[in-house]
């Protein structure tokens, strides 16, 4: 079983939480309870701590740390979630990828540039880097119903890395968490959008990040039951 929880996002689920800091980026907890991943790190390395505590999440138990791609707001909490190590940790990075500034010998640990489909952990795979300007990852998380996938901007297109998810991993996808990217486009493309991975056989939705608030909306109104606010401080079990 796995356990998500967003330590960062730039909308809460819960507003009476005082103690959470929202601010602009993406960063999810993955518990797989033998080990912890960190996909993406927000855009504070003080929020991400503040929200650490506020979440009870132990940064000790984080093996490796997945950067979606390397913007500011994906990146940015790394000094948090890296220093002051005991055991080596995993960074897995996109390959090719421009501005992330990571100096292999500031922290105890392995970067590994994920160029094509890796394992990260059983059950937890990387789907490889794709994008022509902005190199982006995403992963691909192994349930009982199907893969959930969980991306960070979906920069290459939300589309193109459900579709590239299938190929690489082989299995079909149930679910889609994370940031979509449709913000600035009209609500006429977004239907779009959302009738394509309805007919992808998407059963679940999380739309966060740089989705946008009309097109969370729209998922909202689309997939009903299946929409998960996918915000600060929500926990999803996983089986």
């Amino acid at each position: 079983m796995l356990k998500l929880t967003v330590a960062c996002n730039n909308h809460q689920v819960d507003k009476n939480k005082k103690t959470l800091i929202s601010s602009w980026g993406l960063s999810v907890y993955i518990d797989t309870g033998d080990t912890g991943i960190l996909f993406d790190t927000g855009s504070s390395p003080i929020h991400l701590k503040n929200n650490f505590s506020a979440l009870g999440i132990d940064k000790k138990r984080i093996s490796n740390v997945v950067i979606s791609h390397c913007h500011w707001d994906h990146t940015g909490g790394l000094d948090f979630a890296l220093s002051g190590k005991d055991k080596k940790c995993g960074l897995f990075i996109p390959g090719k990828a421009r501005g992330c500034n990571i100096k292999e010998g500031k922290y105890k640990v392995d970067i590994r540039m994920a160029n094509e489909a890796v394992v990260i952990a059983p059950g937890i795979h990387s789907i490889g880097t794709t994008g022509m300007r902005i190199r982006e990852q995403a992963l691909a998380l192994e349930t009982k119903d199907g893969i959930v996938l969980l991306v960070g901007c979906a920069h290459p297109g939300i589309l193109h890395m459900i579709d590239l998810a299938r190929k690489r991993i082989g299995k079909d996808i149930y679910g889609v968490f994370g940031g979509f990217h449709l913000e600035m486009h009209p609500s006429f493309i977004i239907e779009l959008v959302i009738r394509r991975i309805k007919g992808m056989g998407i059963k679940n939705i999380g739309p966060a990040h740089c989705t946008g608030e009309n097109a969370r909306k729209l998922f909202r109104h689309h997939f009903g039951k299946g929409y998960i606010d996918f915000g600060l401080g929500q926990v999803i079990q996983l089986n």
